[in-house]
């Protein structure tokens, strides 16, 4: 392997712990939006863990041929602390608010969705109450 293809990896996985950082902020806007059990809060993390694990090796076979080399993994940190020192308090925030927004959304199609069910309780009870 050339100098000049290593040197490709080495900014391949430094973009990669920076994509790494952007999916644990996806995450983690997630989490602090949403209060979930402890339960699901372990499974989130396991399913970081496994996306997180299958993007790298992946990457690993289709750009280094499945070789494993420190720069890779030195690359990666690297990639992920400058991340987390520059991008993540404004991705942090925007996910966030992405995902506010998301909620309310949902609290409004469900609640829409809802009220053909109170509409029809109430006729039905109306009704009943008539026969009585």
């Amino acid at each position: 392997m050339g100098v000049a293809e290593q040197g490709r990896n080495l900014c391949l996985f430094f973009i990669i712990g920076l994509f790494i950082g952007c999916i644990f902020d996806i995450f983690r806007g997630f989490r602090r939006t949403v209060k979930l059990p402890n339960l699901l809060v372990d499974l989130q993390d396991i399913l970081f863990l496994l996306v997180s694990g299958f993007i790298y090796f992946r990457s690993i076979l289709m750009f280094n041929h499945g070789e494993l080399r420190f720069y890779i993994f030195l690359s990666s940190i690297i990639g992920i602390i400058i991340y987390a020192l520059t991008l993540s308090q404004s991705c942090s925030i925007i996910f966030e608010e992405v995902f506010k927004l998301f909620k309310l959304t949902v609290k409004i199609i469900w609640r829409l969705l809802k009220l053909p069910y109170y509409f029809a309780r109430k006729k039905f009870v109306k009704a009943s109450k008539i026969k009585e």
